[in-house]
């Protein structure tokens, strides 16, 4: 199946630049990292445009991308992205009431890239993302694509995140710099720490704002500021 994307923004100069250096430092990282857990503190953070824009330009170099839209309590990535409505996604997929064909589409105005969608809400992310379905649905991605984009729920009020981290290489984290205090960034990264996944990069969204987060050292060099430990 396929479908075609918006991608707002597309035509900013300084938002492609961004995610032509995200994608670098990505590719960059190593090569063992291909299924990179993406998430954020909160809702409305830029999670799900970031994970899609990456996707886009990590495309755009050749390479094989998949995305996984694994938030199954409110996702908007249908409704948001594209003209679709009332498919069939992942948690219909681990609830085995779906194949992967049924649920699997192709971006056709981004060659080189697919993704499943959520599906339905489920009364039960956590045991779905939890089983061994998801771990096996993963594992298959990784031999076939050169990297497995997750997005998940946010990480403060649930921990479906934690769980799909620790079947992942790295977890990048999504921060809206105007929203997010330092002790709530400062709970979330010991959260993902303690999932014995390496917190592989900091994404500063809305970089307008002046005020340092965690007493950063470096100043972001465009509208999404890049830290890599």
């Amino acid at each position: 199946m396929n479908v075609t994307f918006r991608f707002p923004l597309e035509d900013n100069y300084f938002i492609n630049e961004a995610f032509n250096a995200l994608s670098i430092n990505l590719r960059f990282s190593g090569p063992d990292r291909k299924v990179i857990t993406m998430t954020s503190c909160f809702e409305n953070e830029g999670k799900s445009f970031t994970v899609l824009q990456l996707a886009k330009h990590l495309c755009q170099d050749g390479k094989r991308v998949i995305v996984i839209d694994a938030d199954m309590r409110k996702s908007q990535m249908v409704a948001k992205y594209t003209d679709l409505s009332g498919i069939k996604g992942l948690s219909e997929v681990l609830s085995e009431m779906a194949t992967l064909d049924e649920v699997l589409y192709h971006v056709d105005n981004i060659p080189g890239m697919d993704i499943v969608f959520s599906g339905d809400y489920p009364p039960n992310p956590c045991v779905l993302l939890g089983n061994h379905r998801f771990n096996d649905l993963i594992a298959q991605f990784r031999e076939q694509y050169d990297y497995v984009l997750i997005d998940n729920a946010p990480l403060v009020p649930v921990v479906d995140a934690i769980l799909c981290a620790k079947i992942s290489d790295g977890v990048v984290l999504v921060v809206n710099r105007g929203k997010v205090r330092q002790k709530v960034l400062r709970t979330v990264c010991g959260q993902i720490e303690q999932s014995g996944t390496e917190l592989i990069g900091v994404i500063l969204n809305d970089n307008g704002k002046r005020k340092s987060i965690l007493g950063l050292k470096r100043r972001p060099k465009n509208e999404i500021g890049k830290y890599y430990k």
